[in-house]
């Protein structure tokens, strides 16, 4: 009998609703910073593991669903994950046979993009401030990032 690869829809929705949850859940004083953005990097994830799957259109509901529950601006965390799932997608292939290290600095380049739309449309729409802080989620997601690979990697394999 033949394996097929199926990908794990369960799996998926879980990890995604977890990441959501998280993200929502309130931070209190400096950890608010640092928190990474983990609806993100699930996405990424699956993005790398399931380039056929889950896609820029992907990303973009769930980046409007991000938007609906708290977003001070309709369509800024849709644009932030699209711009970010697109990058994903453009580089492809070549993404598969890069290493966890690799890997991570790859997330924290493009978290870095994510904060900095995310950033500057929210300070220019809602008068806010620009600072270094919006590096801090970056460096926080290359913590977590092999973390989280390892975790949705088990769960893809066995579930």
């Amino acid at each position: 009998m033949r394996h097929v690869n199926r990908f794990p829809l369960g799996i998926f929705v879980l990890s995604l609703l977890l990441a959501v949850l998280v993200h929502i859940y309130p931070a209190r004083g400096d950890l608010a910073f640092w928190r990474p953005p983990l609806p993100l990097l699930v996405m990424l994830y699956w993005m790398w593991c399931e380039p056929f799957r889950a896609g820029v259109g992907l990303s973009w509901c769930v980046g409007l669903g991000l938007d609906l529950l708290f977003g001070p601006v309709l369509g800024l965390q849709a644009l932030a994950m699209a711009a970010s799932a697109y990058i994903v997608k453009i580089l492809g292939q070549w993404l598969q046979h890069l290493s966890l290290p690799q890997h991570s600095v790859l997330v924290v380049l493009l978290v870095t993009a994510y904060q900095a739309i995310v950033g500057t449309v929210a300070a220019l729409l809602v008068r806010g401030e620009l600072g270094w802080t919006l590096l801090y989620p970056a460096l926080s997601s290359a913590v977590v990032w092999p973390v989280l690979v390892f975790v949705l990697h088990y769960l893809r394999r066995h579930p």
